[in-house]
């Protein structure tokens, strides 16, 4: 995690974070304002916003402190996921492949350069201890461990509202390991009836402004046919990113391209079929891609970066991609582990490579914000260094407009950029 994301420590804010730092003060003069839906970016998800507020009470707003929190949550998420990987069934090797490149995977990877988009380390964080302690419940049936995961689903639901669709994935691992469906259900009642008063909780506590209100206001806005043909769309999309960008970066990251939907086409009829003939580990990660998937459909369709929309589901592909991966190497029986270990470097690196670049768009769309939001000096001075560094992704007429609007605004000689 150091050498992956050793540039974090050195980005600034960007969109949405400057809000997040003035609650921190109003919080830090009121601390009752941390429950108060009024407060700037208020997400309901108050797991996340609380240790942000505690890294601000040792470090103040630190940008840099702030990124190296989210690398190390999303660190401990990685751990979390392969321990989860092999509390389920699959085998060790899976596992900690799989966990590695969740680690290093590249479609979410523009979320964990975000301080904003802590919650969703968070949340593969807690989802995951929650279903290793359900697993654990249903081998032992130790009513206390019964109790702790009530409390772990809570504190997922708390990190983010989508972690209750770790209870359909709970349903199904006991289901299959402990008895009949309805005996599980009733194990799981207590929980049901408590749900909804948390779910009103953390619903009263979002605000207005946040992605989720922006897309729930834009769908009640369509066509019932429309609406069912663009989310079906977007779902597909959505699948397609987490091959399309998974290791490498084959298509623009902002935009949509033909080849995602063919690829979320094929991913979606595997993840069928791995739920319907697979074995309990494809039944369970397949059914888990789906289902983290389908929540960040409407925001998907007003939102032009999606790298936190499929981080959740990307643990689900990376699952998919070590089994893959271990598989192939070894029907090739002599030299399988070799060459298994060979593909695992080239991803490794690959993935490297691909984060290098991302983070230079991250550093470009960061020069944006501070050109219209903030000190366009230092605007003009990182999408300078982003596009002297790697122009590929980034688009170069746009980018340019912005240079000029920051040199006028600075009062300096534009003829250059002109």
């Amino acid at each position: 995690t150091a050498f992956f994301f050793a540039d974090l420590r050195h980005f600034l804010q960007r969109t949405d974070e400057p809000e997040t730092f003035r609650a921190h003060e109003l919080i830090a003069g009121d601390f009752s304002f941390f429950l108060s839906p009024e407060k700037p970016m208020a997400s309901g998800r108050i797991v996340d916003e609380f240790a942000l507020y505690l890294v601000y009470l040792f470090f103040g707003n630190d940008p840099g402190v702030f990124h190296v929190l989210v690398a190390i949550v999303h660190a401990l998420a990685s751990f979390a996921l392969a321990f989860a990987f092999r509390r389920l069934g699959a085998e060790m090797a899976t596992s900690l492949v799989g966990g590695l490149l969740f680690l290093c995977n590249v479609a979410h990877v523009e979320a964990v350069q975000w301080i904003s988009a802590l919650e969703y380390p968070f949340a593969v964080l807690n989802i995951s201890w929650a279903l290793c302690v359900y697993a654990s419940y249903i081998e032992s049936r130790r009513r206390a461990l019964l109790s702790v995961f009530y409390g772990a689903v809570l504190l997922s639901v708390l990190t983010h509202f989508v972690a209750v669709l770790v209870l359909p994935l709970c349903l199904l691992w006991g289901s299959r390991h402990g008895g009949a469906s309805v005996e599980r259900v009733k194990e799981l009642l207590p929980l049901l009836l408590l749900l909804p008063a948390v779910l009103f909780f953390v619903f009263g506590l979002t605000g207005n402004h946040t992605t989720t209100a922006t897309a729930l206001n834009a769908s009640l806005n369509q066509s019932v046919l429309f609406l069912l043909v663009d989310s079906a769309r977007s779902f597909i999309w959505l699948l397609g990113r987490l091959l399309s960008m998974a290791h490498w970066v084959l298509v623009m990251p902002g935009e949509q391209a033909m080849a995602e939907l063919w690829l979320g086409g094929v991913a979606l009829l595997l993840l069928l079929w791995s739920i319907w003939k697979g074995r309990m580990g494809g039944q369970i990660w397949g059914l888990w891609t789906l289902l983290f998937t389908a929540p960040f459909v409407p925001a998907a369709a007003v939102h032009a970066s999606i790298a936190r929309y499929v981080y959740l589901a990307s643990a689900g592909s990376s699952f998919f991609i070590a089994w893959a991966l271990l598989r192939g190497s070894r029907r090739l029986r002599h030299g399988g582990t070799f060459v298994a270990g060979l593909v695992l470097l080239g991803l490794v690196v690959s993935s490297y490579v691909a984060e290098d670049r991302i983070a230079n768009l991250t550093r470009y769309n960061t020069g944006r914000f501070f050109v219209v939001h903030a000190d366009p000096r230092i605007g003009v001075a990182l999408i300078s260094q982003a596009l002297a560094t790697n122009d590929h992704l980034i688009p170069v007429a746009e980018a340019y407009l912005y240079l000029l609007q920051g040199a006028l605004e600075i009062g300096v000689d534009y003829e250059e950029i002109l």
